[in-house]
């Protein structure tokens, strides 16, 4: 894997995880516990999230190896998941948590809350985990899942950070502010899932290579 594949990945994958579109789902849900206990949850959701990324990073590619799955097929399959997440992001309905699990976060301690469910599968959930596989079983050595893995912290300190000032960040930004990144970020989203999608279909079918 070369500089421009892992960049691509560390873009896809920030854009894959959202982070700025999760603010106010995030917000209402550390709303229910002590002032205090807020940056506390979001170093916390950090830890957790990005520890559960590296781990999909060294395992996918066994998992795949085991179940015998075709590395274009898990590119394709990563592909349309990324794309329709994608196609998600453009509505303008936002992530909601139900009812009955919203009052188990009320009744769950601070700590818990923080890995699940907001890292996940709020932050890391099954669509970045397909991505993520899909983009280590390129791996051609230990380095290159090294390199993934370095991706995928400063990834997850970026989701981080976003965290820990989400108050800031939803009060600069706004609604209107808020919703223009996110379509943005969609459309690049798009442009990575449809790039996907065709390395795993140049794989599995050669001939559409040319």
């Amino acid at each position: 894997m070369g500089t421009s594949e892992f960049l691509n990945y560390a873009t896809g994958l920030l854009a894959m995880l959202n982070p700025l579109a999760l603010l106010p789902l995030y917000q209402s849900l550390v709303a229910d516990y002590p002032e205090e206990f807020h940056r506390r949850m979001a170093v916390r959701t950090t830890v957790a999230a990005t520890c559960f990324m590296v781990v999909i990073v060294w395992l996918g590619k066994i998992f795949l190896d085991a179940l015998q799955v075709d590395l274009g097929a898990m590119q394709v399959a990563g592909g349309l998941i990324v794309l329709k997440v994608a196609f998600d992001m453009m509505k303008p309905q936002s992530k909601e948590i139900p009812h009955d699990e919203r009052a188990q976060t009320q009744r769950d301690p601070w700590n818990i809350v923080a890995v699940v469910p907001l890292a996940i599968p709020l932050t890391t959930g099954g669509g970045s985990m397909a991505y993520i596989t899909a983009y280590a079983v390129q791996a051609q050595s230990t380095l290159d899942l090294v390199v993934m893995s370095g991706c995928s912290v400063v990834v997850g300190a970026a989701c981080g950070v976003m965290y820990y000032f989400a108050t800031p960040i939803m009060n600069t930004l706004g609604p209107i502010g808020t919703r223009i990144i996110v379509r943005l970020t969609a459309v690049i989203l798009m442009a990575i899932a449809v790039q996907l999608t065709a390395t795993g279909l140049g794989s599995l079918l050669p001939g559409l290579a040319g």
